[in-house]
Parts: structure tokens; C-alpha cells; sequence
């Protein structure tokens, strides 16, 4: 599949769209990998993480969600990226953390789209009833036996052609006839996000916004029981 050139991953379109506090990033773009979290990962273990890394490809080959399942990656329709961030006290476990994410991309999409999104169970995130995001969450430590985060995160912008076994069940925030929102902006929305909800909003207030987004069998839900960690 080719990219169109309006749609090319580019730091400069990124940064155009970003809040002026957070351009202190260092954004790394790969036109094809295996996975955004196993470049993180082996970053984050090779070398002092001194400033904050987001890794982002074009396509991955073998990109992953929970319990090691596949997750859909051609190229040029897609956002697949990773956040390398400290771990806050509040971070305290995987499950949050898959939480404060899952709540940081779905508001992004929500603002930039105008779509209703809803958050499935722990990590993926519903679009007229099919999966069109999946998070993984990830923690490793660097050489000086810090604790660092890896969030990635896998958005079906406007992908088509699923594998036959998911073709139920994913699908994508825009169909074929639908103009897309550049995938730059839709980086730039969730870096906005996930930094503003980093340094402004505690666990309670997430926690609140994840139960309200909650999504089961078509229908949102209000699911306090699914909030404990």
C-alpha cells in the first residue's frame, strides 16, 4: 500500500500540532519494524533515558497486544507508536496504567473526530461495536535500574483488508469514503493528552472517566467493578 504524501509521518507535522510544553520529545520514526514496544524496550535498556521517547512506525511486522496476540499493522493507514515515560506513584501497576492510557487515547479521538469511542475491558478501544485500537503497557527498567513505562499504542485510522480472523471484529475510525484526519495530528492529539493527564490528572479522576467509557456487547456501562487494580 502505498502512502499518500499528505499522509507521510513527519516530526515537524507532529510538532506543529503539539502543545508547545511538551516539544522537548524526542520522536523517533521508522518507516517498518517488528514493534514499537521492542525498540522502546531495548532503548530503554540499552541506554539513560534523560528525556522522554516516543518510538513511531509507518508499519509493523509483528506488533503485539495482550497475551501475546497480533495486532494488524500495514502500512500507511495506521498509528502505531509507543511512549516512554517515568513511572509515577500512581503507576504503581500495569492494569492503571493500561487505564490512564486507554482514557488518553480515547479523549484524543474523541476531540479530533467527533466520533463516540468507548473502551472495552481493559485495553481496547470500540467504534460501532468493532475493535479499532489496542494498547499494550509494558515496564523495564534502564542501567541505572530506573523503572520506565512503555505505552504502545496500535490505531486502525483507516485500515481495510483485515486478516479473515478478525474481520468480525476489527475495524477502523474511518471507512473508505471518509477523508481522514492526518495521522501527524492524531500522534500529536495523544502526546497532548497523555502529558496533560501525566501531570495534571490523579488516579481518581481517570478511574472516573475509564467507568463512564466502559463498553460491554454494544452498550456503554457504568462498571465501578471493573476499576479495581
Amino acid at each position: 500500500m502505498s502512502v499518500i504524501q499528505s499522509n507521510q509521518l513527519s516530526e515537524n507535522d507532529i510538532f506543529k500540532s503539539l502543545d508547545k510544553k511538551y516539544r522537548g520529545l524526542n520522536i523517533l520514526i521508522f518507516d517498518n519494524v517488528k514493534s514499537t514496544n521492542d525498540i522502546s524496550k531495548a532503548l530503554i535498556k540499552n541506554s539513560y533515558m534523560d528525556k522522554c521517547i516516543v518510538v513511531i512506525a509507518n508499519q509493523q511486522t509483528d506488533g503485539r497486544g495482550q497475551r501475546g496476540k497480533l495486532f494488524y499493522s500495514p502500512a500507511g493507514c495506521g498509528v502505531y507508536m509507543s511512549i516512554i515515560i517515568d513511572i509515577k506513584n500512581y503507576f504503581s501497576d500495569l492494569q492503571f496504567l493500561t487505564q490512564f492510557s486507554a482514557v488518553s487515547v480515547c479523549s484524543a479521538l474523541e476531540k479530533i473526530t467527533g466520533k463516540s469511542i468507548f473502551i472495552k475491558w481493559v485495553n481496547d478501544l470500540i467504534y460501532k461495536n468493532k475493535k479499532i485500537s489496542g494498547i499494550l503497557t509494558e515496564v523495564c527498567n534502564d542501567i541505572q535500574n530506573r523503572r520506565l513505562a512503555v505505552i504502545g499504542i496500535g490505531i486502525n485510522v483507516s485500515t481495510g483488508g483485515f486478516p479473515v480472523e478478525i474481520q468480525d471484529i476489527a475495524g477502523s475510525l474511518y471507512e473508505a469514503h471518509e477523508e481522514a484526519v492526518p495521522r501527524n495530528v492524531i500522534i500529536a492529539e495523544i502526546l497532548n493528552n497523555v502529558f496533560y493527564n501525566y501531570y495534571n490528572i490523579n488516579r481518581e479522576q481517570i478511574l472516573s472517566i475509564y467507568n463512564k467509557k466502559l463498553f460491554l456487547n454494544g452498550d456503554q456501562i457504568g462498571a465501578s467493578k471493573y476499576s479495581k487494580t
